[in-house]
Formats: structure tokens, C-alpha cells, sequence
């Protein structure tokens, strides 16, 4: 009799134990399910993870990032974004110019003039009449200035986002520098990654399984004490 209430003791000691590593665990995957339940209701498959230490982790840069106001202008797959704001589809940024009045934001074939603050204006695009389909983008005197398809130098006009022919000029022309639309992290994925134990790699799949045989484990051997529990009070 001793040495079954000895043995019984102990596993209740290591039932403890586990559960308290575990609990942590059970709570992370619980709270985490019902976010990705519920990812479309709450955007998060739009809403971009926009922390250096995560985008690192993932491989990705967050060079293509800069500031309007206080708001910040991206490039990836899905379009051009201000925050959380999509300004539309841009298969390159071109390049952006500021002043103290206005921003302009040029894409080959998009053209958006906001303001300071980042507030949009106007935008032009083929459907709204724009032509010309530029391939680069650069400001010279303060004048706004694209190389078209032709090798052609256009002026910008930027309060009718209209175009006009450019006369070269001594002065050598620095054109932006293109950026390319790169992967983004959405929280979504974030989430699913970190759920499922990806996050950490092709290890971190094995922990979420070793952690969930555990869990198993930790209830099976809760059933085992209670109903042993139970027995011995029949007694």
C-alpha cells in the first residue's frame, strides 16, 4: 500500500510540474487559434507586421519603407500603400518628390499627388487618361521630370498631372532610384507561423509536437489521478 501511495504521489508531482510549463503553452495556442479564427474579421491578413526585428527574421527589408507625414509609404505585391491605405496597383515606384505644399508619387503607370501630411489629392492612371508610361523619374530645377518608352524627357505638371515636353540640360539628370514591390509579413501569417511552430523553423514544428504529446500526457494522466482518486475513497 505504501509503495502505490509513494508511486501515486510522484506522478502527481511530475503532473504538477508539466502543467505548469504547459499552461503557458495551452494559453499561447488557444489565444492564437481564435485570432487566425477570426483573421479576415479583423484584417489581419491586410495588415502589415512592420517590426525590423521579425522582418529581419524572415529575410525581408524594410529599406522600401519611407515616411509621409507621419504615415508610411510601402511597395509590395498587393500595390502601393500609406499605412493601411492601398493607393492602388504600381509595378515600381519610380520615385517620390516632396515640397512643402505637395508630394508626388510616381509609378510607370500611376501618378498620385497627395499632401504633406499624406492626404490624397489626385491620382492619373491609363484609365484616367495618362499616356505616357514612364521609366524613370528624377527632379531638375525643381521641375518634376520622367523618361518615357521613347527615351523622350517629359515635364510633369503636377496641378493637372499632365505632361509636356522637357528641353535636356547641361546639368546631369540623378534619377531615383527604382524600387522593386517586395514580400511583406502580414500579422496573419505571422500568427499561423508562430501557431504552427514555423516561425522557429524546421525544429519549431517538432517543439509544437513534443509540447502537444505532452499536453496529452498532462490529461491522460489527470483522468489517472482522479479516478484513482475516486477509487480509494470507495474503499
Amino acid at each position: 500500500m505504501k509503495k502505490k501511495t509513494h508511486w501515486r504521489l510522484k506522478v502527481l508531482k511530475w503532473h504538477r510540474r508539466i502543467g505548469v510549463v504547459l499552461s503557458v503553452f495551452l494559453l499561447w495556442m488557444l489565444a492564437s487559434g481564435v485570432l487566425i479564427n477570426h483573421a479576415n474579421d479583423l484584417q489581419l491578413d491586410k495588415q502589415q507586421l512592420n517590426n525590423e526585428f521579425w522582418l529581419k527574421w524572415y529575410g525581408l527589408s524594410s529599406t522600401n519603407t519611407q515616411l509621409i507625414g507621419d504615415k508610411s509609404l510601402s511597395l509590395n505585391k498587393q500595390g502601393l500603400w500609406l499605412n493601411q491605405q492601398n493607393l492602388g496597383e504600381c509595378s515600381s515606384l519610380l520615385g517620390v518628390a516632396k515640397s512643402s505644399q505637395e508630394v508626388v508619387v510616381v509609378c510607370p503607370e500611376h501618378i498620385l499627388l497627395l499632401l504633406p501630411t499624406g492626404e490624397l489629392i489626385d491620382h492619373v492612371d491609363k484609365s484616367r487618361g495618362l499616356s505616357i508610361v514612364s521609366q524613370k523619374m528624377a527632379v531638375v530645377e525643381q521641375k518634376i521630370i520622367v523618361l518615357a518608352n521613347n527615351e523622350q524627357l517629359y515635364q510633369l505638371d503636377t496641378q493637372s498631372l499632365s505632361f509636356s515636353p522637357f528641353l535636356p540640360v547641361t546639368t546631369p539628370i540623378n534619377w531615383q532610384e527604382i524600387q522593386q514591390p517586395q514580400a511583406q509579413l502580414s500579422y496573419e501569417q505571422w500568427l499561423l507561423d508562430a501557431h504552427s511552430g514555423r516561425l522557429f523553423g524546421s525544429w519549431g514544428k517538432w517543439l509544437v509536437d513534443l509540447l502537444s504529446v505532452l499536453l496529452i500526457i498532462l490529461i491522460v494522466s489527470g483522468w489517472y489521478l482522479a479516478k484513482r482518486r475516486h477509487q480509494l475513497k470507495n474503499v
